[in-house]
């Protein structure tokens, strides 16, 4: 058995042991499957590509409407990236495939980058140039799931690779307007988190990445004993992720809040001993705690109106220099 069917038969046990595929029937193949091109030993070694030719390699892939609603500096930066790391090659040698493989990570995370200037304006824009480039984006985070998805095929693919890809297909998630779709491409990004830990075991932000989406997930299908049980799972994702990397502050102050908020939700559904509010406002304060300078925590703080006895809690976390020392 190969290394990459070893490991996507590991990533479907660590999910289907849990009630996500279980309760949500969208498990799919997206992304784990497709046709690739096979590397070969004939190499040609131009590495050099004008800035001009790499403007039309990024028009080819680009559709106009995002280009035109991009920063120009943001474009100047992502040109300069594809012209960095040109794979206009023959083929490919093994012996240099460590190259090979930065070459398209990081040709993958500037347009990933360049997604997420333009997906920053959507709300500005009226609904139908909201539509349009929505579409735009769509097509160009599936050009670099397809990046992702050669990168795995040619090279010996690990955690790194196989996390940006989870984060284009929740990305992808988010941009898709229909609900099956949606919840298909984030069961996808799901399975690729789910990859990212059984390889790396100890990837605090895949976990919290992970969780995030499944609450995705949770808000799109339709059933509270559905909402709940995917809720339970995103609440284990997090806490997990919160043990892994205690002495991270910002992913510490992140996976609280994001727990907090979860703790919430379904508080709010079906507060019990273990999701109640008042375990939601703990998260939600010892996020503050980590992090005061934060605007969202800080909002989300005054949203939840915590009795006074977290706000006494609270002003002592806050005189303590490291809570985790």
């Amino acid at each position: 058995m190969d290394e990459s069917s070893d490991s996507l038969k590991k990533a479907r046990a660590l999910l289907e042991s849990s009630p996500l595929l279980q309760q949500v029937a969208f498990a799919t193949d997206v992304a784990w499957t497709g046709e690739t091109t096979g590397a070969t030993d004939d190499e040609d070694d131009t590495d050099s590509v004008s800035l001009g030719e790499a403007g039309e390699e990024m028009r080819d892939i680009v559709p106009d409407i995002v280009l035109s609603s991009a920063d120009a500096s943001v474009l100047e930066r992502v040109e300069g990236i594809m012209a960095r790391t040109s794979t206009n090659r023959k083929g490919r040698n093994r012996g240099k495939k460590d190259g090979g493989r930065a070459r398209l990570l990081e040709r993958g995370m500037g347009l990933q980058d360049l997604v997420g200037n333009v997906e920053g304006k959507l709300v500005d824009m009226g609904e139908e140039d909201r539509q349009r480039v929505s579409l735009g984006l769509v097509h160009v985070l599936q050009h670099v799931c397809h990046m992702y998805q050669q990168q795995a095929s040619e090279f010996d693919y690990g955690g790194k690779v196989l996390f940006h890809w989870a984060v284009v297909l929740s990305d992808i998630a988010r941009l898709v307007r229909d609900v099956d779709e949606r919840i298909e491409y984030a069961v996808a990004s799901c399975l690729k988190y789910a990859g990212v830990v059984s390889m790396e075991g100890d990837h605090a932000q895949a976990l919290n990445n992970w969780g995030l989406v499944i609450c995705d997930v949770a808000n799109c299908v339709q059933g509270d004993d559905v909402k709940r049980r995917l809720y339970r799972v995103a609440i284990s994702r997090f806490r997990k992720a919160i043990r892994m990397d205690c002495h991270s502050v910002e992913t510490q102050s992140r996976c609280c809040y994001n727990l907090g908020t979860v703790m919430h939700q379904y508080a709010g559904m079906h507060g019990d001993g273990d999701m109640s509010w008042s375990h939601a406002a703990q998260y939600i304060a010892m996020s503050y705690a980590l992090d005061p300078s934060s605007e969202i925590f800080r909002r989300a703080l005054v949203s939840m109106s915590l009795p006074i006895v977290y706000v006494v809690i609270l002003g002592s976390l806050l005189e303590v220099d490291c809570m985790f020392g």
